[in-house]
């Protein structure tokens, strides 16, 4: 008993400091590194935008962006490309988002304007943030997979859009994965920088991303890590190929020591989201097969 006291409340320090203080991090220059290709071979792409979860009600913490670069001279992937900026509300945990404000300074400056929300006992969101030049006013909400979630809106094209639902199209994906390499403003009030001047900034923030701040490597109990689980993913595609169903068909399920498998293979990952991936991957690779790509070389 006393083992599993002892493991639980090293879990829990963990995921404390786990958790963003406020605004950390930077873009590593690595994630943006120019590709390069092979003189002898013809490379073309696809890419595709989608977020972490399989449906709904899955917890969602990240845009993901993914390329998949096909040697035509080999008839083989030369390359994949995972990019996942996070975004400022994350399903994992009420406090988990990078719009979760904790630092006193900052709690005080944005209390005396107005512009926090507190979404519990003592847990404070920044009200106002300009993301891609768009003012996103937060309020609690609701989701499936969080009875109390943090909501950002805006209006966009004459319509209401909460940003979580925009990231979940193609055009949204695409929006907020350019617009996580600009700065982000935590606000004041709503209206932004431009209008209001520097004043109006109370914060300048850098959204980080799964493949830069340490994601799944300090907090997971597996020894694979979430690093080691996009290897995995990769490394199964490249070996086995796209010959697989979707997950949605069966065709990609987990077997009983916890590994993800099709009907040919295992693929060594654990990841609970594997079959977004690779039903991701598989959607690309179609795509390239029927002539829809961008002719790299």
């Amino acid at each position: 008993m006393k083992k599993t006291v002892t493991l639980l409340l090293a879990l829990v320090l963990v995921l404390a400091l786990a958790a963003p203080a406020f605004a950390s991090g930077e873009a590593s220059d690595d994630l943006f590194a120019p590709m390069t290709f092979p003189e002898d071979a013809k490379i073309v792409s696809a890419t595709m935008y989608s977020t972490y979860t399989k449906t709904p009600s899955s917890l969602q913490d990240a845009v993901m962006k993914v390329t998949l670069y096909w040697d035509m001279t080999n008839d083989e992937v030369y390359a994949i490309r995972f990019l996942q900026p996070m975004l400022p509300w994350d399903d994992n945990g009420v406090s988990m988002g990078w719009a979760c404000v904790t630092d006193e300074a900052l709690l005080e400056t944005l209390g005396e304007a107005d512009a926090l929300v507190e979404i519990a006992d003592g847990v404070f969101y920044a009200k106002y943030l300009e993301i891609g030049g768009v003012v996103w006013t937060g309020e609690v909400g609701s989701h499936p997979a969080a009875a109390v979630a943090m909501d950002y809106v805006a209006e966009l094209d004459g319509e209401t859009v909460t940003l979580n639902d925009y990231v979940r199209t193609q055009e949204g994906g695409e929006w907020y994965v350019d617009a996580a390499t600009q700065d982000v403003y935590f606000l004041t009030d709503a209206e932004p920088v431009a209008e209001g001047g520097e004043d109006a900034a109370a914060y300048v923030y850098h959204i980080t991303y799964k493949e830069n701040n340490g994601h799944g490597v300090y907090f997971w109990l597996s020894d694979i890590t979430f690093p080691g689980n996009m290897e995995a993913i990769k490394e199964f595609v490249t070996e086995n190929g796209f010959d697989y169903d979707y997950y949605a068909d069966g065709g990609i399920t987990k077997n009983e020591d916890g590994f993800w498998q099709t009907a040919d293979a295992v693929s060594g990952a654990t990841l609970d989201e594997t079959p977004t991936y690779l039903d991701v991957l598989k959607t690309l690779y179609n795509e390239i097969m029927d002539g829809n790509y961008v002719e790299e070389n």
